[in-house]
């Protein structure tokens, strides 16, 4: 077990047949389709999770700063300023207009 958990903290023992073995088996893996399916797979997923916080957070900005009395006109440079590079001028509008 501990020859394990030094590989997990990136001492690789390779006179431990159980560690060559396991270091083998990551590296065919790293170096597959499959590998490169998954992560891209991954990638998408974690850029769709952004993209979707970063929407509900426009929302609820926009609707505490219509509640504290900021004109439409503000809200948007606002948001802009905050999410332009996450979301295009049309997207933080439409959001905008959702939650009115």
């Amino acid at each position: 077990m501990q020859q394990f958990l030094d590989f997990m903290n990136g001492e690789i023992d390779i006179s431990s047949t159980f560690i060559a073995r396991l270091n083998k088996e990551i590296d065919r893996y790293v170096g597959s389709s499959e590998w490169r399916d998954d992560k891209m797979k991954l990638q998408t997923m974690l850029r769709d999770t952004e993209r979707e916080r970063a929407i509900e957070d426009l929302t609820k900005s926009a609707n505490r700063m219509r509640q504290l009395g900021a004109n439409e006109a503000n809200i948007f440079k606002m948001l802009k300023e905050d999410y332009h590079g996450q979301l295009s001028d049309e997207e933080i509008r439409k959001y905008m207009n959702e939650t009115k």
